[in-house]
């Protein structure tokens, strides 16, 4: 048991590291930016070196003139390497208005220093954040496109609410990651930068002050395992309510017909209020980091002070010294402050990162093919299932032992009362799923012959649930349409009783959307048109027209339990339970 738990331990961390391991690597497709991010931050920390210079420039300007009797005052600016070798400013300063003027040209210098450290921050966050919105970018379209590449069963089994949740919450909250990376990336770089600064003014304070680094990180790690629990509720809670709202509002009309308002309401509070819970104790824990940070801050400052101190008064320690590091000191400190504050946000995203990428790494639908080559006839002339079988799970078989055939030319009704498995065997036509026992032929070839791609450019299904999307009604008809057709357009005008397809559809009837779904696959030409429960609100003349255009479709495949969509049909298949009940032609009976 042991053994198996630590086996569990480590691909945990494994796939932890790996995860780690791939968002770096979408990091460092934008590294000239965050390169150019490194360099800016690298010249506001020189700049701070500088800034902090002239603070000690001017401590010991005012020290000297208050100490001094003669009026005089000596300005002495020194880079703080080589043994102060290298002097920038060496000067006495006479009289008021001499030392007045010196000191005012100190203030500018002091103002000149901080437009360019704030115009080299403006350019460190123009890179860093936009390689951070080019990084979310890829993302969001590599999350998109796997999408589109997953199976049919992913959908038949995962909430729509929870895809949605991971294109939208889960990326905007990785932006915490690259936040804390372009905050640890100043904290490494003004401590590579101010720490040499800080052991030449001071070695000795320095080693002390360091140790409160570690001691930080230990605090943050503490308060980290027990946010990370926290957080993956949060982002599961998100999906949850995600998934809610797509199902309620998808559904709308069933919720205002049974006047289900308020049960809905107290359900959705409910929700959100799990939310509140879990989002309040991260912030409880969040909102420690910081005062707990900013503590050890203020020890490390107060022995600092202290230490300066001593020195001024029993030493000759000037006070533009202690100015100076506890300047150096408190830029070196500021990211790392705030690297503490975005610890918590991070965890938030860990788990969003995790879920993505368990995403990006689902099975996506495998394009198998039996035998050597996969076949591209020009034309499909005819369609049959020899005993074939399907279980979407081990429990109960859906569809059982069924045999039919359909030729070119023919239509062919499938009929049958709810969950016979009408839908299963048009679905496993278009090969969504993948069946069990038997075998499906087409042309006399394995369905598994065929290539996926040429399959869904043959065979077009429109049932009761396709739908429109939001536009005009040419933007729905020529969706994907091969080629336009003018008589059919006609037509659709004609049966629509509309002059422009400019229209907008979101006012059309529920019947007037499912003529421009039929209308959409019509214009595609498939050679296999299947229409699933499509005809029930539409006027009956409407569907004698629909018929005449489908003239020229090879064979069609209509579930209905409508006897005169069954009288136009020239063989009718009728299922019960799973298994054939009869399958007759009709054009003899």
């Amino acid at each position: 048991m042991g053994r198996e738990f630590g086996k569990q331990s480590v691909m945990k961390r494994s796939r932890a590291m790996n995860n780690k391991k791939r968002f770096i690597e979408y990091l460092l497709r934008e590294k000239k930016k965050i390169l150019l991010g490194v360099f800016f931050t690298v010249l506001m920390g020189i700049v701070e070196i500088l800034t902090g210079s002239l603070l000690k420039l001017l401590s010991d300007s005012i020290e000297n003139y208050i100490s001094k009797s003669d009026g005089t005052v000596s300005l002495k600016l020194t880079l703080p390497f080589l043994n102060q070798k290298i002097t920038i400013i060496k000067t006495l300063l006479e009289g008021s208005d001499e030392i007045f003027r010196g000191l005012l040209y100190v203030g500018f210098a002091y103002l000149a220093f901080s437009m360019f450290e704030l115009l080299f921050e403006y350019f460190r966050e123009v890179f860093m954040q936009s390689a951070a919105q080019r990084v979310l970018q890829k993302f969001k379209s590599d999350i998109y496109s796997k999408v589109l590449r997953l199976p049919y069963a992913f959908y038949f089994k995962t909430k729509t609410g929870d895809l949605i949740s991971r294109i939208t919450y889960d990326v905007t909250t990785m932006t915490d990651i690259i936040n804390l990376f372009i905050e640890f990336t100043r904290s490494m770089v003004y401590l590579v930068v101010l720490l040499p600064v800080m052991f030449f003014i001071d070695w000795k304070i320095t080693s002390i002050v360091i140790i409160f680094f570690p001691i930080s990180f230990i605090i943050i790690n503490w308060i980290i395992k027990r946010i990370e629990i926290i957080s993956k509720g949060i982002t599961d809670n998100v999906g949850d309510y995600t998934a809610f709202l797509d199902e309620k509002i998808n559904n709308f009309r069933l919720v205002k017909i049974f006047g289900q308002e308020k049960k809905e309401a107290s359900k959705f509070d409910n929700l959100i209020e799990e939310n509140y819970q879990l989002s309040l104790k991260n912030i409880k824990l969040i909102s420690f980091l910081k005062p707990s940070n900013q503590f050890l801050g203020i020890i490390g400052l107060v022995l600092v002070f202290i230490f300066f101190d001593y020195k001024m008064v029993f030493s000759t320690e000037s006070p533009g010294n202690a100015v100076f590091y506890l300047y150096i000191l408190n830029q070196a400190f500021k990211p790392i402050k705030k690297l503490a504050r975005s610890i918590g946000e991070l965890q938030i995203a860990a788990v969003s990162i995790k879920k993505i990428f368990r995403f990006l790494d689902a099975d996506e639908e495998f394009d198998f093919t039996i035998g050597t080559e996969s076949s591209k006839p020009e034309s499909i002339e005819n369609v049959s299932f020899n005993n074939v079988s399907f279980a979407y799970n081990e429990e109960r078989k859906v569809i059982n032992n069924i045999s039919f055939d359909i030729q070119t030319g023919e239509i062919l009704a499938i009929t049958g009362p709810s969950g016979s498995g009408k839908t299963t065997i048009v679905k496993l036509l278009a090969r969504f799923f993948n069946i069990n026992e038997g075998s499906i032929l087409i042309n006399h070839l394995n369905l598994n012959s065929f290539r996926l791609k040429y399959l869904r450019r043959r065979i077009v299904m429109v049932n009761q649930h396709t739908g429109v999307f939001e536009g005009t009604i040419a933007d729905n008809i020529f969706y994907g349409a091969a080629q336009l057709d003018d008589d059919k357009i006609k037509a659709l005008k004609k049966i629509l009783r509309i002059n422009n397809l400019d229209e907008k559809v979101m006012h059309l009837s529920e019947g007037q959307k499912r003529v421009i779904s039929i209308f959409r696959a019509l214009l595609f030409k498939p050679d296999i048109l299947i229409l699933d429960e499509v005809f029930e609100a539409i006027d009956k003349d409407i569907i004698d027209e629909l018929f005449t255009l489908m003239n020229d479709i090879s064979i069609k495949i209509i579930i209905t339990r409508q006897d005169g969509i069954i009288g136009k049909a020239d063989k009718l298949l009728e299922l019960k339970d799973g298994a054939v009940k009869s399958f007759q032609s009709m054009r003899n009976s």
